[in-house]
Parts: C-alpha cells; structure tokens; sequence
C-alpha cells in the first residue's frame, strides 16, 4: 500500500471518529429523555400529593389532640371553689328572704350557675354543614363553671366603699395567698387578670366564711380587683342585690373570696349569625372549602345574661363535632342510708339533657361524677372521592363539603380524625343535695 492510499484511508476513520449523532439517534434519544423527565415529575407529584395529604390528617391528629386537653383541663375544674348547682345548693341561699332562693331581678348567668350547664346540639345552628346530606354530626356546647384563672382563696380583712358603690373588701395581707399575689412582678395586673378576665365585664365572686356557707355575686364591671401601694388590695362588688343578709347568720369566722367564672365550649364558623364575632373573621386560604365551610372549636368567657363574649380563643381550626355524654349517680340520699345508683348514658341520649340542660326544677347536674367527651376535626382540604364509615354508632372517617350532597369520583371528602375521653369530677364526687 502506498502513502497516498494510507493517508486516505485515515483521514475516513479520522471523519468517522469526528462525526455526530444522526438525526434519528438525537431523536431517539430526546423521546427517550422526555420519557423519563414525565415519569420522574409524575412520580415526583404523587409523592408531592401523598406527602401533603399526610400532612393535613397529621395536622388534623394532633389539632384535635391538643385541643382535647385543654377541654379535658377545663371540664375537670367544674365546680371548682364554686357550686355544682347554686338553685340546690344548701349553702348557698341565693337570698334567704326568698322561698324559691331568687332574688328579684337576678342576672341570668347567676340563676344558670352549675358546675357543668349542657346545652344538647347547642353548635349544630352554626354548623349546618355538618348536618347536611351525608354528614350526620350534630355538634353539642357546654358552659362550665368554677374558678378557672386561679387556685388562691383570699382572706378579706375589712370592708369599704367601692367603685361600684358596692362594698369593697380589702384583702389581708396576713394571707399566705395575698402574699402570693403581692410577689408577683405586678400584683394590680395579676389581680385584674383573676377576677376579671375581660376586661369591663362583670364576672362572679364566691363569698364564703369557716363553715363553709357561701354566696355569690358580681363583681365592679368597671374594675373587679386590684392593688395600689396606699390602698392595698380590693375587690370590688356590684350593688345589686341583698346577699349579705344578716338573717342568715353570715359570717362566722372569716370571710374569704374567690374568682368565679363561666366557660362555654363551642363550634363555630368564620362567619357567624353574631356580628361581634364576624369582626375578626377573615377569607380563609385557597383550598379550605370556603368560608361557611370551615368552623372552629372556640372557648369564651360568658357574661352575665348567659352569653358567651365573642370571639373568644380559637382552641382549634377545621372542628366538625363536640358531643358529651355523662355518669350521674341518681342515688337516694334523703334516709338514713344512703344508696349510691350510678348511670352512664351514652352519646345524643335524652337522658343528658334531662340531667344537665340547665339546672333548674328537674335538673341535677351537681350529680354528675364523669363527663364524657367525643372530638373530632377534619383536614383542610377534600382530598377523598368516597364517603366511608363505620356502622356501628354511624362512625363517620369522612366529610363532605357539599350542602347538597358529594359526587362519587370527586375530590369533596375531607378525612376526619375522632378522639372519645372521660373526665371525672372531683369537685363534685361529695355533692349529694
């Protein structure tokens, strides 16, 4: 072979080493790429949609979680340096000149005073969707009554003339209790915040003496309690009504005080029927199903005509159902010996209300040993296309977010998560009137 055909001959393998892909390899190889770009994102958007629906029934666990314990806190407190039922209670003669104990002209939120106040379906007005089409939720509201801000019972001293034009009692700074509260960074705040937890509202005062007797009334609205370096510190009462009756022999020994106030447990929408509470409510994100759809679990303060002031504290978001049910004892304890006969009634039951909706003629809710609670809130996002349930007690896992009914094959179920307890009432385990 000479040199001109070796030159040639390699200067072809050279042009073939240089050479690209053909036309048809870079379109293979393209398809091939964008194949695997479109199953990556799609696998990537599942994982994404997976890794948020978990989220939102983590979200939903531990929000419905959180928010029991506080109602459990608040439930196990009723009764609290208060009474399980001011109209039965025999020591507390709401006004001893009276045969039926009423004093005239008495505020509402006094004659409903009970450790526990039931109030059957008493959120389902505001929570129609809860009702609708396939949801079965009837979601109930309770008050609760005792001394929630505080643990003290307050040694009055002397009395005086208060803002109100009520008496003022000063209390002793003897007092272990009062020294408690003088110790604190500022003692005029703290005794604000514990007799009176809204500001400009009049809330309860427990007066009692060494045996055990009590009354009770509303404190200053203007300013219940305080402490000033030349006064000391006060509570002041309304002039409203003759508690402090001498007939009845009050007082002996010393008198001390005590914060009392009612709580009420309750469902309710952004957009509420009552326009005090619309003013905090806003448009909620995109996705939460609209804003008559979303309802939160609410605790608040109730005054004295029995209502509640709005908006009070959102406890948790995306809240479906609240339902209680209780153990009673129904013993007699009018002979000479006593027969304890307890009871426990189940879930949306007539007897509950019988029991406990109010606590007049008829009614002993001081007789409730245990209160039992179901919760339950829901995802923020429908991200089910089936309704699915459990048939006993039409236990419900899902929610539709439809008043006129959800389509099988849509995303219009939000998953529900439902936690049950029980609460015993210590405070009124010895309650037998």
């Amino acid at each position: 072979m000479n040199r001109s055909t070796r030159s040639r001959l390699s200067g072809s393998a050279s042009a073939r080493r240089a050479r690209g892909f053909t036309l048809v390899e870079l379109l293979v190889a393209m398809v091939a790429g964008l194949l695997v770009a479109m199953a990556v994102v799609a696998l990537s958007k599942e994982a994404t949609f997976s890794f948020h629906e978990e989220m939102r029934t983590a979200t939903a666990e531990m929000s419905v979680r959180t928010a029991l314990d506080r109602l459990k806190s608040d439930v196990q407190r009723a009764g609290y340096m208060a009474t399980g039922n001011v109209l039965r209670d025999t020591r507390a003669p709401l006004d001893p000149k009276s045969a039926d104990k009423v004093p005239a002209g008495a505020p509402a939120g006094l004659l409903a005073l009970a450790g526990v106040n039931y109030h059957p379906k008493g959120s389902k007005a505001e929570t129609p969707l809860s009702s609708a089409g396939a949801n079965a939720f009837e979601p109930d509201s309770i008050d609760l009554s005792g001394n929630f801000t505080s643990s003290e019972q307050y040694v009055v001293s002397r009395l005086g003339v208060g803002g109100c034009a009520g008496p003022r009692l000063f209390l002793s700074l003897d007092s272990a209790a009062t020294y408690r509260v003088l110790a604190s960074t500022n003692p005029d705040a703290t005794l604000k915040e514990m007799f009176q937890p809204v500001a400009g509202q009049a809330f309860l005062v427990r007066i009692a003496d060494d045996l055990g007797r009590q009354q009770f009334v509303y404190g200053c609205g203007t300013q219940t309690a305080g402490w000033s370096a030349g006064t000391g510190a006060w509570v002041d009462l309304q002039d409203s009504f003759p508690y402090l009756d001498t007939a009845y022999g009050f007082v002996d020994g010393r008198i001390t005080v005590n914060p009392v106030q009612t709580i009420r447990w309750e469902i309710r929408p952004l957009k509420s029927t009552d326009t005090t509470y619309n003013a905090i409510a806003t448009d909620p994100a995109a996705g939460d199903g609209g804003v008559s759809k979303k309802y939160n679990l609410i605790r608040s303060y109730v005054d004295s005509d029995g209502k509640a002031l709005l908006p009070g504290e959102v406890v948790a978001e995306y809240a479906v159902d609240l339902k209680f049910a209780f153990t009673v004892d129904i013993g007699d304890y009018t002979g000479g010996t006593p027969v304890a006969d307890f009871k426990s009634y189940a879930f949306g039951v007539d007897e509950n209300a019988t029991i406990a909706d109010g606590n007049g003629a008829g009614r002993s809710p001081q007789r409730i040993r245990a209160v039992r609670i179901r919760l339950a809130t829901r995802g923020a996002v429908p991200d089910r296309t089936t309704d699915q349930r459990l048939e006993k007690n039409n236990y419900t896992i899902r929610y539709c977010l439809e008043e006129t009914g959800c389509t099988s094959g849509s995303r219009q179920w939000a998953r529900v998560r439902t936690v049950t307890t029980e609460v015993a009432l210590p405070n009124q385990a010895r309650l037998f009137y």
